[in-house]
């Protein structure tokens, strides 16, 4: 099967958080799939076409930069630069990974009747309800629910996600839910340990990681629980790099708090960490706590399950799909401190119970979201998208239509 992955550029991204792109695509790969990535160029002076672990990486034109302003502009580059290449090398199926590649996707897509399935990770609408505040350009919603409604297949992110596809206009039939996958030989039980700060004996430390520092993401939360929880060191990866963090809105509200909570000095910011650092720290950890509102895609969750960490988290987004209540970790209700603080002294006060569940949340991450497993299930997303297009006449899309 010849694939065309549209979205994050491998090339110049793979150290961040998830590395989805490329990892997805060098397991497809690994798989006997013909892939290729098709991303945003970031170095003018970088070839065109690459070579990496096994595919293929083709940069678009370059879009650093971007803004809401000039999104129909960068839309058309992409769209326009797709159907040229796909003229000549034409996928069998399409995969994009986000609302603003996929409306470049679908557009050159439809041109040649290649099928697609569109990955809608984070829905603009539900951000928008559980944040109480407009998130991303307005286009955003309007171009999401015409890509649910338009794309061969849509992958949502969480089965949280499903019933929001669906009020958009998206069957049930088709959507499939393609979690986030996880390196379960990086982020392992076995392996360097960060320093701890707190004391061995006595003291316990909590890891919380996020990719940005936004509301919903519940860090609030865990800084004042903290604060009831004399013995346990909060330690927060994510962010922009340490060096930054001083120059990070964000970064300076949440010091603010533990200052006003009285634990600034049992609330740590790293800024964001390269893989193996951020294994080691979570390795060093006695629990990882996740507290976000809404998060349907969690790679930190499934990094510390696969070290063995036990974990705390909201029945919110991914979290409801990856932990097994009393078997992984613990679940609460989000935004609800009095609940997280009860989880959190119980993992921590746990013993063997903490222990266990630590093993437990391996064997999970390793069961099934090695990255061979979820390349296993895009696939079969992607085939049934190759059927299902074989088997409806031609249609028009509406994508970009006003």
């Amino acid at each position: 099967m010849r694939v065309g992955l549209v979205g994050a550029n491998p090339v110049v991204e793979p150290a961040q958080r998830d590395g989805s792109t490329a990892a997805m695509a060098a397991a497809m790969a690994a798989r006997g799939a013909d892939v290729t990535v098709y991303a945003p160029r970031h170095d003018a002076e970088a070839p065109e076409t690459l070579e990496v672990d096994g595919f293929r990486v083709v940069q678009m034109p370059q879009t650093v930069g971007a803004g809401a302003s000039d999104l129909a502009g960068v839309l058309n580059d992409f769209a326009r630069f797709l159907v040229d290449r796909w003229s000549t090398e034409r996928p069998d199926v399409v995969h994009a990974g986000s609302w603003i590649h996929g409306v470049a996707a679908q557009l050159s897509a439809d041109r040649h009747s290649i099928p697609t399935v569109q990955a809608l990770p984070e829905l603009g609408a539900t951000l928008t309800r559980r944040q109480s505040r407009v998130v991303g350009p307005p286009a955003r919603t309007r171009l999401e629910r015409l890509l649910a409604r338009t794309a061969t297949r849509v992958a949502a992110a969480c089965s949280e996600d499903v019933e929001d596809l669906i009020r958009m206009g998206c069957a049930r039939s088709r959507i499939a839910v393609l979690p986030q996958g996880v390196d379960v030989d990086a982020f392992a039980p076995t392996g360097p340990v960060a320093d701890r700060k707190v004391d061995q004996e006595n003291g316990f430390r909590i890891v919380a990681a996020v990719d940005h520092f936004l509301p919903h993401h519940g860090l609030d939360d865990l800084i004042r629980v903290i604060a009831k929880l004399p013995a346990a060191e909060l330690v927060i990866v994510g962010g922009p790099v340490f060096d930054g963090l001083e120059h990070d809105p964000e970064a300076a509200r949440l010091q603010r708090l533990a200052v006003d909570e009285g634990v600034s000095g049992r609330v740590r910011l790293t800024g964001a960490l390269p893989v193996d650092e951020r294994a080691a720290l979570l390795r060093s950890a006695d629990v990882f706590a996740c507290a976000s509102w809404y998060e349907p895609t969690n790679p930190a969750l499934l990094e510390a399950m696969a070290c063995g960490v036990p974990v705390v988290a909201t029945e919110a987004g991914a979290a409801g799909d990856v932990v097994i209540h009393d078997v992984t970790g613990l679940m609460v209700p989000p935004r609800n401190s009095p609940k997280l603080f009860a989880a959190l002294t119980a993992m921590l006060h746990g013993g063997l119970l903490r222990e266990g569940m630590g093993l437990a949340g391996r064997a999970r991450a390793r069961s099934c979201y090695g990255w061979d497993r979820v390349a296993s299930e895009t696939e079969n997303a992607l085939q049934r998208a190759v059927d299902a297009h074989a088997a409806r006449p031609a249609t028009r899309s509406t994508v970009g239509a006003r």
